[in-house]
């Protein structure tokens, strides 16, 4: 989908309705783990499947709702873990508490700490509610403050990082 859409603003020709099913596939999936979500349970490939299908739901312009109410939820309640559970919870906060991380690395898409983080925070506020948005900006300073300090160890985490 990404490779389709940045080639239609150069002009190669977008099937919208491959889009528009490519997105439907997309929400299915997330739509079946609302409970898990809403509960910060592990999704798999953590953050950054969640990055990626928040990215794709964008793409495709779809509208806040249930699922994507959720999946803003579960980030919220996994920032700085791979799920929930890995949390610590009476642990001071950490600088990394800043980050999201997928909870499996799969190259070329998934090599990047800064990437998961990135992806997340591009779409997050877009799909997050008004109830969410206080949340949001508490997890948005978090991020910064990572970021400002993240190592740039790939081409792909300096690309990443221009994005924010």
């Amino acid at each position: 989908m990404l490779a389709a859409f940045e080639g239609a603003r150069v002009g190669f020709p977008l099937d919208k309705e491959w889009l528009k099913s490519q997105a439907d596939t997309t929400h299915r999936f997330f739509k079946r783990s609302i409970k898990a979500m809403d509960a910060g349970e592990h999704l798999a490939g953590g953050a950054g499947t969640t990055a990626f299908g928040f990215r794709a739901l964008s793409l495709d312009q779809r509208p806040v709702d249930q699922t994507t109410t959720s999946m803003v939820t579960c980030m919220l309640k996994i920032q700085g873990a791979a799920k929930s559970s890995d949390r610590k919870p009476k642990a001071a906060p950490k600088l990394e508490d800043g980050l999201w991380r997928a909870s499996c690395r799969r190259a070329p898409m998934q090599a990047s700490l800064i990437g998961d983080t990135v992806l997340v925070l591009m779409e997050l506020k877009k799909y997050a509610t008004s109830e969410q948005l206080p949340q949001v900006e508490k997890a948005r300073a978090a991020t910064e403050k990572w970021l400002a300090k993240a190592p740039m160890k790939e081409q792909q985490d300096r690309v990443w990082r221009l994005w924010v």
